[in-house]
């Protein structure tokens, strides 16, 4: 949807913000990404009862639960991998590098150039988001315009709102921690022993199937 580490402070005294003020920030934010090894944290819908965790890992590995499933990207294979624990079945399909933008937007740069967070709007304003000051700005998206709310602390994307469908979609990231370790099973996971192949009916554009 974060044990922030310090990599120096916005003011906050101002009511609102100019677009400088975001584009400097929003790039110190993808430069923390860049130099990481590890993200973790919890992400979700804003005011769900509970988020779920998502871990980034170099060179090229993902993880996250959403919606009773779980997603890995195996890098060393090459491969995206959507699992019903449940159900013992998952879906896989080809990904040189792990595709989280409509997951996770805003951290796709952890990886490499995110064109999901270019275009930044001219206007940006100072407000409270999920319980913390932030900074919003409207980027490009991948489903169109999007607002999103960045950490004064830290440059990282706090959350993120968007029209579709009629309804808005907010979603926020909380907890995450930057060079925290992982599992060692989720930097290369395979399915376990009896998993079916299949068609999983989820909503693949939510975790960036194809």
């Amino acid at each position: 949807m974060l044990g922030w580490f310090a990599v120096g402070l916005l003011a906050m005294a101002s009511p609102r913000g100019g677009a400088g003020d975001a584009g400097d920030l929003l790039a110190r934010g993808q430069t923390v990404l860049r130099q990481a090894r590890t993200v973790v944290g919890l992400f979700g819908e804003k005011g769900s009862a509970s988020l779920e965790p998502f871990e980034l890992i170099k060179p090229a590995s993902f993880y996250a639960r959403w919606r009773g499933y779980e997603v890995f990207h195996n890098g060393d294979r090459g491969l995206q991998y959507v699992y019903d624990p449940k159900r013992n079945e998952y879906m896989v399909y080809e990904s040189r590098m792990p595709n989280v933008s409509i997951v996770l937007l805003g951290y796709q740069g952890f990886f490499g150039p995110d064109p999901a967070m270019a275009s930044l709007g001219p206007v940006a304003r100072r407000v409270r988001f999920d319980g913390r000051e932030c900074l919003q700005a409207r980027v490009r998206g991948l489903s169109g315009p999007t607002d999103v709310y960045l950490d004064p602390r830290t440059g990282l994307v706090a959350g993120w709102s968007l029209q579709s469908g009629g309804r808005t979609l907010v979603r926020v990231y909380r907890g995450v921690r930057v060079n925290a370790p992982v599992p060692e099973a989720h930097r290369a996971w395979t399915p376990p022993p009896g998993a079916k192949r299949t068609q999983l009916p989820f909503p693949g554009s939510e975790l960036g199937a194809k």
